[in-house]
């Protein structure tokens, strides 16, 4: 019996530390996941900002588009 807890011990020391490794790995997607994302909506802000800037200088004609800058 005593030859056998220590093993118990150690496994569950082995499952505890896999388990935390595995969580940490899956905040560690989550956290680039998140980043990519945010990275993707920047780059659609800007692009579709230079879209209607591009939009508003082809139609100068219209003043009233422009509000009060």
């Amino acid at each position: 019996m005593p030859s056998r807890r220590p093993e118990l011990d150690s496994k569950i020391r082995f499952i505890f530390v896999v388990v935390v490794v595995v969580l940490l790995l899956l905040l560690l997607v989550i956290i680039i996941i998140i980043v990519v994302v945010v990275i993707i909506i920047i780059i659609i802000i800007v692009i579709i900002s230079i879209v209607v800037v591009t939009v508003l200088q082809t139609t100068a004609s219209y003043p009233a588009v422009y509000g009060p800058i």
